[in-house]
């Protein structure tokens, strides 16, 4: 089984930005309020979320060992996981933490602002992982190595080693 360990992310993106908004006090200012003329977009993203899915689309035996809120987000982004063979039996449900969100500001000639709230990513620990599934782990991917902060610095070295051990 590929074990993948990574971020699960709402990504929020808006494109189109005629001119990116400058902060000038109060919120509704002819410069710091923007008309956008394309709709947001909500989009399923993370890296270990994303890449948890692409190998299940690929028809891998995939887990993902990964945090999200909870809250509606979670929900969401949990969904598609499911619906396509994931094990999320190493997906924790984090009552005290916010799903992770990424909105993305991009204007006409691509310029980028993002602003991301790590939330539940950072809550994520070794322990969080069940032993069942490292021990079923024939290919491990560490997706989020400098967002999960908990597993720094020895938290994916040990599992490396663990799954090393098993062959």
């Amino acid at each position: 089984m590929f074990l993948v360990i990574g971020s699960t992310t709402l990504d929020l993106i808006q494109r189109g930005i005629r001119q990116m908004p400058s902060a000038r006090g109060d919120e509704f200012t002819v410069d710091s309020l923007v008309f956008c003329e394309e709709p947001t977009q909500m989009r399923f993203g993370g890296n270990g979320a994303n890449s948890a899915y692409a190998l299940a689309k690929l028809g891998a035996t995939v887990a993902l060992g990964s945090a999200i809120g909870r809250d509606a987000a979670g929900t969401l982004l949990a969904q598609p996981l499911q619906e396509i063979g994931v094990d999320l039996r190493g997906l924790l449900h984090h009552a005290g933490a916010a799903t992770s969100v990424t909105t993305v500001l991009s204007d006409q000639a691509r310029n980028r602002f993002s602003f991301h709230h790590a939330g539940s990513s950072h809550a994520y620990t070794p322990a969080d992982l069940p032993q069942a599934l490292v021990q079923r782990t024939t290919a491990l991917l560490a997706a989020s190595y400098t967002l999960f902060l908990r597993w720094r610095p020895d938290g994916f070295a040990t599992l490396l080693q663990q799954v090393k051990a098993q062959g």
